[in-house]
């Protein structure tokens, strides 16, 4: 009976909380820049996603679509006339800005006894989906509050900040890049980082890379996986806190190639002849490999060295809590 009453008052309220803001305004505008191939473009957003991708041309395309919902639709239509957004211009350089609210925008059960949300002043629902063609060749910092990004066929530095949200790189040529991501996943597909270091960090999501050149690579994640598919990297760092490393690197030259959890599972796939020195050891699990590695017993765990071909690379793995695997393809 609890639970029944329980699922009619959740019913109810989801039906509350929808109609509430059930009017919903959009307004499209679309704008185009000169910038010089090799310029730089910066755009900050708030709510919304924001997509980019290249084309042959020496100018930006933008479309920026604006939505509100209010729960009339004259106060949609107010909110829609709040939302700005600011751009400053010149051969160079495209600045984008969507100006930051001060109001709560996050709505929670607790705001429905909040009495200013009742008065007009409380939730307000407002974003803008950022869309852009830019040069092939561009230096881009983009950073999102809330929303998806999805990045394509672009050249050149990049620095991504987002919040809440996930990324989606493909088909690109990147330079110095830096990727910070709190809450969302990182999927890169088919992308060069081989002149500059490739930096990423998450807090909470996952990591996926597939079919990627890179040269140095230092990857961090607190809590999420880590998957390495086909990847080339010239040297690489790897550090999980909470979460499997499940990596298939072409390792090459003198380079080095670390790995480390703090509690997960580390599967590494090379090449059937590599040219490496290995250094593998777990505090608390298993080592397995189909190599022709001598495995050590510790107290609670396992510990591996040895030289593969020549011991031209250096493989380092670590794990507190969880089990290393490493063999070829």
């Amino acid at each position: 009976m609890k639970f029944k009453a329980l699922v009619i008052f959740m019913a109810l309220l989801i039906f509350t909380i929808v109609n509430l803001y059930a009017y919903e305004t959009a307004e499209e505008q679309e704008q185009t820049f000169k910038l010089k191939s090799g310029g730089s473009l910066v755009l900050v957003g708030d709510e919304g996603t924001i997509k980019v991708t290249s084309w042959d041309r020496d100018e930006v395309y933008l479309k920026m679509i604006k939505r509100a919902r209010g729960r009339t639709e004259k106060e949609a239509k107010r909110l829609l006339e709040e939302i700005e957004v600011e751009i400053q211009h010149d051969d160079d350089r495209l600045v984008i800005r969507q100006i930051q609210r001060s109001e709560n925008n996050n709505f929670t059960l607790f705001d429905l006894f909040d009495p200013d949300l009742w008065t007009g002043n409380g939730y307000r629902d407002m974003r803008v989906d950022f869309e852009l063609r830019v040069p092939e060749e561009i230096d881009m910092r983009l950073e999102n509050d809330e929303g998806d990004m999805d990045i394509t066929k672009v050249s050149g530095d990049l620095d991504i900040v987002i919040d809440e949200g996930d990324l989606n790189i493909k088909d690109c040529k990147l330079g110095m890049t830096n990727i910070d991501i709190d809450e969302g996943d990182l999927n890169c597909y088919k992308t060069s980082c081989i002149n500059d270091r490739f930096s990423i960090y998450t807090d909470e999501g996952d990591i996926w890379l597939e079919e990627c050149e890179l040269s140095k690579a230092r990857i961090d994640c607190d809590e999420g996986d880590i998957i390495l598919k086909k990847v080339v990297s010239q040297s690489m760092e790897i550090n999980t806190d909470e979460g499997d490393v499940d990596a298939d690197v072409a390792m090459s030259g003198d380079g080095r190639y670390r790995f480390y959890s703090d509690e997960g599972d580390i599967f590494i796939f090379v090449d059937r002849n590599p040219d490496m020195q290995v250094k593998l050891e777990t505090e608390d699990g298993r080592i397995r490999t189909n190599f022709d590695l001598d495995v050590i017993d510790l107290e609670d765990g396992e510990r591996v060295r040895g030289e593969l071909g020549g011991g031209r690379a250096f493989l380092e793995v670590y794990t507190d809590e969880g089990n290393v695997e490493l063999n070829y393809r």
